[in-house]
């Protein structure tokens, strides 16, 4: 799901979670966009990062409060 960060508001709903899906889809209509909020996904980190640039990822809340527990 992309979503804006701000409003929570969904956008889209991309048929997969290939990274290639997720590269083309933000090299296509993510021109603008300075932060991503994700899970920290290796595999969609990259793809963040090769379809726009150097943008601020921050993690997720959900994630970040699971990443804390396991630890």
């Amino acid at each position: 799901i992309i979503a804006n960060a701000e409003t929570h508001e969904p956008l889209d709903i991309l048929p997969n979670r290939r990274k290639e899906t997720i590269k083309d889809y933000l090299h296509k209509y993510g021109a603008d966009v300075e932060l991503v909020v994700m899970d920290m996904n290796p595999s969609f980190k990259a793809a963040v990062k090769k379809a726009l640039g150097r943008p601020v990822i921050v993690a997720d809340r959900f994630h970040f409060c699971r990443y804390i527990y396991w630890a």
